[in-house]
């Protein structure tokens, strides 16, 4: 299962399910260093910037500024602080 240990590095990630497109987003975002995430989902997958989530998460749901839109708005589907976008 997916897990973000303390010390590592990649701490932006993204969790999704079998599914495509923004229904398969289950969370997104950033975990602070300290912090362990364990998520009980397979499909974990990590970045080391912000800007490298940003464009997968856009990819994936096929909207330009989703995440950007996310994170200002406030979305459940966001985790953590951004560095580019007030929240």
């Amino acid at each position: 299962m997916g897990h973000i240990s303390k010390t590592q590095e990649n701490r932006w990630f993204i969790i999704q399910d079998n599914e495509s497109g923004e229904p398969g987003i289950i969370l997104f975002g950033h975990i602070s260093i300290g912090f362990e995430l364990d998520t009980g989902q397979p499909n974990l997958t990590v970045f080391l910037t912000e800007d490298e989530l940003e464009i997968e998460v856009n990819n994936i749901v096929a909207i330009p500024d989703y995440y950007k839109d996310a994170v200002e708005s406030g979305s459940s589907k966001f985790q953590g602080e951004s560095g580019k976008y007030p929240t």
